[in-house]
């Protein structure tokens, strides 16, 4: 129950955001963190990193409709379309 006039705490926006990931990623997650964060407005780039080239492909084809799905689908195109980066490493190093 409410009591008394309510909103948002802040506006969001403008991140950085990078997710590093190997080829047990799920891509469903990892396009979804990514258009969440991109969403934030056209100066919130972001970037995976991954040495999966099946995982960096999945995740491109997945962000056009994750994309559409948002309410702010104009803002998030802008922003996803140009500032988005996959980058695709060789070798990734695991500690263990």
């Amino acid at each position: 129950m409410l009591f008394c006039r309510v909103g948002i705490d802040v506006v969001a926006g403008p991140t950085e955001s990078a997710i590093v990931a190997d080829e047990t990623a799920d891509p469903v997650l990892v396009t979804a963190d990514l258009v969440g964060q991109a969403e934030h407005g056209p100066d919130s780039p972001v970037w995976l990193i991954t040495n999966s080239h099946a995982l960096g492909e999945k995740v491109m084809r997945l962000a056009p409709a994750a994309i559409a799905a948002l309410l702010a689908a104009c803002v998030v195109t802008t922003q996803v379309l140009a500032d988005a980066t996959v980058a695709l490493w060789q070798q990734m190093c695991h500690s263990g």
